[in-house]
Protein backbone atom coordinates (compact mmCIF):
# COMPACT_ATOMS: atom_id res chain seq x y z
CA UNK A 1 0.00 0.00 0.00
CA UNK A 2 1.25 3.28 -0.63
CA UNK A 3 1.23 5.68 1.90
CA UNK A 4 2.22 9.09 0.04
CA UNK A 5 -0.50 11.76 -0.21
CA UNK A 6 -1.33 11.63 -4.41
CA UNK A 7 -3.39 13.44 -6.01
CA UNK A 8 -6.46 15.25 -4.59
CA UNK A 9 -4.81 14.35 -1.22
CA UNK A 10 -1.88 16.37 -1.70
CA UNK A 11 -3.77 19.01 -3.28
CA UNK A 12 -6.07 19.44 -0.19
CA UNK A 13 -2.86 19.09 2.04
CA UNK A 14 -1.21 21.64 0.06
CA UNK A 15 -4.20 24.39 0.00
CA UNK A 16 -5.03 23.78 3.67
CA UNK A 17 -1.79 24.29 4.84
CA UNK A 18 -0.92 27.27 2.92
CA UNK A 19 -4.32 28.80 4.55
CA UNK A 20 -3.97 27.71 7.80
CA UNK A 21 -0.23 29.36 8.17
CA UNK A 22 -1.61 32.43 6.30
CA UNK A 23 -5.00 32.98 8.35
CA UNK A 24 -4.70 30.77 11.42
CA UNK A 25 -1.35 30.98 13.00
CA UNK A 26 -1.72 34.51 13.87
CA UNK A 27 -4.23 34.57 16.73
CA UNK A 28 -4.79 31.04 17.77
CA UNK A 29 -3.19 31.54 21.32
CA UNK A 30 -5.70 35.00 21.48
CA UNK A 31 -8.70 33.03 20.24
CA UNK A 32 -8.23 30.56 22.83
CA UNK A 33 -7.74 32.69 25.82
CA UNK A 34 -11.01 34.11 24.70
CA UNK A 35 -12.63 31.23 24.88
CA UNK A 36 -15.68 31.59 22.18
CA UNK A 37 -16.04 30.50 18.23
CA UNK A 38 -14.63 32.31 15.83
CA UNK A 39 -17.43 32.41 13.27
CA UNK A 40 -15.34 34.23 10.74
CA UNK A 41 -12.67 31.97 10.47
CA UNK A 42 -15.28 29.10 10.85
CA UNK A 43 -16.84 30.65 7.47
CA UNK A 44 -13.72 30.87 5.88
CA UNK A 45 -13.03 27.29 5.96
CA UNK A 46 -16.13 26.55 4.82
CA UNK A 47 -15.21 28.45 1.67
CA UNK A 48 -12.83 26.33 0.92
CA UNK A 49 -15.19 23.60 0.89
CA UNK A 50 -13.99 21.78 4.36
CA UNK A 51 -17.05 21.50 5.96
CA UNK A 52 -18.46 19.66 2.71
CA UNK A 53 -14.75 17.84 1.59
CA UNK A 54 -16.32 14.05 1.66
CA UNK A 55 -20.04 15.04 1.18
CA UNK A 56 -21.13 14.23 -2.84
CA UNK A 57 -21.00 16.61 -5.28
CA UNK A 58 -24.29 16.42 -6.27
CA UNK A 59 -24.98 17.50 -2.42
CA UNK A 60 -22.77 20.33 -2.72
CA UNK A 61 -19.35 19.07 -1.30
CA UNK A 62 -16.24 18.82 -2.75
CA UNK A 63 -16.57 14.76 -3.12
CA UNK A 64 -13.71 13.25 -1.60
CA UNK A 65 -12.03 10.79 0.29
CA UNK A 66 -10.92 10.25 3.71
CA UNK A 67 -7.24 10.68 3.22
CA UNK A 68 -8.20 14.46 1.95
CA UNK A 69 -9.88 14.79 5.53
CA UNK A 70 -7.35 13.62 7.31
CA UNK A 71 -4.86 16.02 5.89
CA UNK A 72 -7.39 18.71 5.69
CA UNK A 73 -7.91 17.64 9.60
CA UNK A 74 -3.89 17.30 10.25
CA UNK A 75 -3.04 20.86 8.49
CA UNK A 76 -5.53 22.84 10.52
CA UNK A 77 -4.56 20.99 13.96
CA UNK A 78 -1.21 22.30 13.49
CA UNK A 79 -2.27 26.14 13.78
CA UNK A 80 -5.74 25.98 15.92
CA UNK A 81 -6.54 23.05 17.52
CA UNK A 82 -10.07 24.79 18.55
CA UNK A 83 -10.99 25.22 14.78
CA UNK A 84 -9.71 22.01 13.75
CA UNK A 85 -11.33 20.09 16.32
CA UNK A 86 -15.14 22.17 14.77
CA UNK A 87 -14.39 21.13 10.76
CA UNK A 88 -12.66 17.55 12.23
CA UNK A 89 -16.28 17.05 13.36
CA UNK A 90 -18.51 18.73 10.85
CA UNK A 91 -16.72 16.79 8.02
CA UNK A 92 -16.34 13.51 8.93
CA UNK A 93 -18.62 11.74 11.54
CA UNK A 94 -21.30 14.46 10.75
CA UNK A 95 -21.49 14.02 7.17
CA UNK A 96 -21.50 10.81 8.08
CA UNK A 97 -24.28 10.61 10.14
CA UNK A 98 -26.85 12.76 8.37
CA UNK A 99 -25.29 10.99 4.69
CA UNK A 100 -29.13 9.48 4.69
CA UNK A 101 -30.43 13.23 3.97
CA UNK A 102 -29.84 14.80 1.03
CA UNK A 103 -30.84 17.75 2.09
CA UNK A 104 -29.20 17.56 5.65
CA UNK A 105 -25.81 17.01 3.94
CA UNK A 106 -26.36 20.05 2.01
CA UNK A 107 -26.91 22.63 4.77
CA UNK A 108 -23.57 20.98 6.51
CA UNK A 109 -21.64 21.55 3.13
CA UNK A 110 -23.01 25.26 3.31
CA UNK A 111 -21.69 26.11 6.88
CA UNK A 112 -24.61 24.75 9.38
CA UNK A 113 -21.93 23.63 12.16
CA UNK A 114 -22.87 20.32 13.28
CA UNK A 115 -20.29 18.18 15.39
CA UNK A 116 -20.63 14.88 16.84
CA UNK A 117 -19.70 14.63 20.95
CA UNK A 118 -18.03 12.12 22.78
CA UNK A 119 -21.31 10.15 23.99
CA UNK A 120 -22.84 9.80 20.33
CA UNK A 121 -25.42 12.75 20.59
CA UNK A 122 -25.85 15.33 17.80
CA UNK A 123 -24.13 18.53 18.90
CA UNK A 124 -25.03 21.56 17.22
CA UNK A 125 -23.95 25.47 16.89
CA UNK A 126 -25.44 27.76 14.63
CA UNK A 127 -23.32 30.06 12.16
CA UNK A 128 -25.22 33.25 11.98
CA UNK A 129 -28.16 32.63 13.96
CA UNK A 130 -29.35 30.57 17.07
CA UNK A 131 -31.47 28.55 14.67
CA UNK A 132 -31.27 26.57 11.18
CA UNK A 133 -32.95 23.36 9.82
CA UNK A 134 -31.68 20.77 8.36
CA UNK A 135 -34.24 18.72 5.78
CA UNK A 136 -37.47 18.95 6.14
CA UNK A 137 -38.40 17.22 9.53
CA UNK A 138 -34.87 17.38 11.22
CA UNK A 139 -34.56 20.39 12.59
CA UNK A 140 -32.05 22.11 15.48
CA UNK A 141 -31.65 24.88 17.47
CA UNK A 142 -28.66 26.47 19.12
CA UNK A 143 -27.12 28.69 21.02
CA UNK A 144 -22.94 29.62 21.11
CA UNK A 145 -22.25 29.29 24.44
CA UNK A 146 -18.40 29.56 25.67
CA UNK A 147 -17.51 27.53 28.10
CA UNK A 148 -14.67 26.06 30.18
CA UNK A 149 -13.18 23.78 29.04
CA UNK A 150 -9.29 22.22 29.24
CA UNK A 151 -9.35 20.87 25.46
CA UNK A 152 -9.90 23.45 22.54
CA UNK A 153 -11.39 26.41 24.78
CA UNK A 154 -12.36 28.12 21.21
CA UNK A 155 -13.95 25.07 19.46
CA UNK A 156 -17.58 26.53 20.76
CA UNK A 157 -19.99 24.52 22.68
CA UNK A 158 -23.83 24.40 22.61
CA UNK A 159 -27.28 22.76 24.13
CA UNK A 160 -29.41 21.30 20.81
CA UNK A 161 -33.08 20.07 20.81
CA UNK A 162 -33.67 17.58 17.81
CA UNK A 163 -36.85 16.53 15.83
CA UNK A 164 -37.35 13.75 13.25
CA UNK A 165 -34.45 11.82 14.82
CA UNK A 166 -35.86 8.47 13.53
CA UNK A 167 -34.21 9.56 10.75
CA UNK A 168 -30.88 9.34 11.98
CA UNK A 169 -30.87 5.47 12.63
CA UNK A 170 -27.66 3.85 11.80
CA UNK A 171 -26.26 7.47 12.48
CA UNK A 172 -23.79 6.62 15.30
CA UNK A 173 -22.88 3.28 13.22
CA UNK A 174 -22.11 5.58 10.36
CA UNK A 175 -20.79 8.43 12.41
CA UNK A 176 -18.21 6.59 14.68
CA UNK A 177 -15.19 5.26 12.24
CA UNK A 178 -15.45 9.00 11.36
CA UNK A 179 -15.17 10.85 14.86
CA UNK A 180 -11.91 8.75 15.36
CA UNK A 181 -10.00 8.89 12.25
CA UNK A 182 -10.63 12.81 12.42
CA UNK A 183 -9.16 12.78 15.96
CA UNK A 184 -6.30 10.89 14.93
CA UNK A 185 -5.88 13.22 12.52
CA UNK A 186 -6.33 15.65 14.86
CA UNK A 187 -3.76 14.21 17.49
CA UNK A 188 -1.06 13.97 14.92
CA UNK A 189 -1.32 17.66 13.86
CA UNK A 190 -1.57 18.85 17.34
CA UNK A 191 1.91 16.74 17.99
CA UNK A 192 3.07 17.88 14.72
CA UNK A 193 3.41 21.55 16.25
CA UNK A 194 4.49 20.77 19.09
CA UNK A 195 7.50 18.50 17.72
CA UNK A 196 8.29 21.26 15.20
CA UNK A 197 8.93 23.70 17.89
CA UNK A 198 10.76 21.64 20.02
CA UNK A 199 13.34 21.20 17.36
CA UNK A 200 13.33 24.72 16.24
CA UNK A 201 14.29 25.46 20.32
CA UNK A 202 16.61 22.74 20.49
CA UNK A 203 18.59 24.51 17.55
CA UNK A 204 18.13 27.73 18.85
CA UNK A 205 19.02 27.48 23.05
CA UNK A 206 22.69 27.17 23.93
CA UNK A 207 24.26 25.63 27.15
CA UNK A 208 28.02 25.53 27.46
CA UNK A 209 28.43 27.29 23.98
CA UNK A 210 26.56 24.97 22.36
CA UNK A 211 23.20 24.36 20.70
CA UNK A 212 21.24 21.54 23.25
CA UNK A 213 20.23 20.04 19.85
CA UNK A 214 24.19 18.69 20.05
CA UNK A 215 23.54 16.68 23.13
CA UNK A 216 22.62 13.43 22.83
CA UNK A 217 20.00 13.41 25.51
CA UNK A 218 17.95 16.14 23.25
CA UNK A 219 18.52 14.20 20.28
CA UNK A 220 17.28 11.01 21.66
CA UNK A 221 13.88 12.64 22.72
CA UNK A 222 13.61 14.20 19.63
CA UNK A 223 14.26 10.33 17.72
CA UNK A 224 11.21 8.96 20.02
CA UNK A 225 9.24 11.53 19.40
CA UNK A 226 9.52 11.23 15.47
CA UNK A 227 9.36 7.19 15.68
CA UNK A 228 6.40 7.14 17.33
CA UNK A 229 4.11 9.83 15.28
CA UNK A 230 5.94 8.46 12.00
CA UNK A 231 3.94 4.70 13.07
CA UNK A 232 0.65 6.68 13.99
CA UNK A 233 0.73 8.16 10.77
CA UNK A 234 1.14 4.74 9.27
CA UNK A 235 -1.81 3.54 10.94
CA UNK A 236 -4.23 6.76 10.38
CA UNK A 237 -3.27 6.12 6.74
CA UNK A 238 -4.13 2.78 6.70
CA UNK A 239 -7.26 3.64 8.31
CA UNK A 240 -8.18 6.46 6.12
CA UNK A 241 -7.72 3.65 2.87
CA UNK A 242 -9.57 0.91 4.41
CA UNK A 243 -12.12 3.05 6.37
CA UNK A 244 -13.60 0.57 9.46
CA UNK A 245 -14.19 0.88 13.05
CA UNK A 246 -11.26 -1.76 13.99
CA UNK A 247 -8.91 0.19 11.82
CA UNK A 248 -10.13 3.88 13.13
CA UNK A 249 -10.29 3.23 16.51
CA UNK A 250 -6.41 1.63 16.35
CA UNK A 251 -5.41 4.66 14.28
CA UNK A 252 -7.05 7.16 17.23
CA UNK A 253 -5.39 5.21 20.53
CA UNK A 254 -2.14 4.48 18.66
CA UNK A 255 -1.85 8.71 17.94
CA UNK A 256 -3.13 10.01 20.79
CA UNK A 257 -0.65 8.12 22.73
CA UNK A 258 1.75 8.68 20.17
CA UNK A 259 1.01 12.48 20.27
CA UNK A 260 1.02 12.34 24.27
CA UNK A 261 4.48 10.74 24.29
CA UNK A 262 5.59 13.09 21.52
CA UNK A 263 4.70 16.30 23.47
CA UNK A 264 6.33 15.35 27.07
CA UNK A 265 9.42 14.93 24.75
CA UNK A 266 8.73 18.39 23.33
CA UNK A 267 8.06 19.73 26.83
CA UNK A 268 11.59 18.47 28.25
CA UNK A 269 13.32 19.67 25.76
CA UNK A 270 11.81 23.15 26.07
CA UNK A 271 12.20 22.76 29.87
CA UNK A 272 10.07 25.30 31.71
CA UNK A 273 9.28 27.52 28.99
CA UNK A 274 7.04 24.62 27.34
CA UNK A 275 4.58 24.80 30.64
CA UNK A 276 3.46 28.50 29.41
CA UNK A 277 0.58 28.75 26.84
CA UNK A 278 2.39 30.93 24.86
CA UNK A 279 4.43 28.24 23.33
CA UNK A 280 2.95 25.68 21.17
CA UNK A 281 3.44 22.66 23.20
CA UNK A 282 1.15 23.63 26.67
CA UNK A 283 -1.64 23.82 24.21
CA UNK A 284 -1.03 20.86 22.25
CA UNK A 285 -0.83 19.01 25.37
CA UNK A 286 -4.38 20.61 26.66
CA UNK A 287 -5.78 20.14 23.26
CA UNK A 288 -5.02 16.40 23.39
CA UNK A 289 -7.45 15.00 26.18
CA UNK A 290 -10.10 14.78 23.65
CA UNK A 291 -8.46 12.88 21.02
CA UNK A 292 -7.53 10.71 24.31
CA UNK A 293 -10.55 9.96 25.98
CA UNK A 294 -12.67 7.21 25.02
CA UNK A 295 -9.59 4.26 25.58
CA UNK A 296 -11.73 2.13 26.74
CA UNK A 297 -14.00 1.58 24.19
CA UNK A 298 -11.79 1.90 21.41
CA UNK A 299 -10.04 -0.91 23.08
CA UNK A 300 -12.91 -2.44 23.06
CA UNK A 301 -13.53 -1.72 19.35
CA UNK A 302 -10.14 -3.23 18.60
CA UNK A 303 -10.80 -6.34 21.15
CA UNK A 304 -14.22 -7.64 19.82
CA UNK A 305 -13.10 -9.78 16.44
CA UNK A 306 -9.82 -10.69 18.12
CA UNK A 307 -11.57 -12.72 21.19
CA UNK A 308 -15.32 -13.09 19.04
CA UNK A 309 -16.31 -17.26 19.27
Amino acid sequence: MNFQLEGDARDVQEMVREFARRALREGAVERDEQGALDVPKVAALVELGLSGIVIPEARGGLGLGATSYVAAVEELAREDGSLALVIAMMAGPAAAALSTDEAAQRALAEGALVSWSADGALAAVATHAAHFVVGDELSASAEVTPVATLSCPAAGRGDVALTGASRLEGATTRARPWADLGLAAFALGRAESAFEAAVAYAKERRQFRRPIADFQAIQWKLADARVGLDAARVATSRAAHELSAVNAATARLLAAEAAQAACDHALQVHGGYGYTLEYPVARALRDLSVARSESARLRSVIAEPLVAL
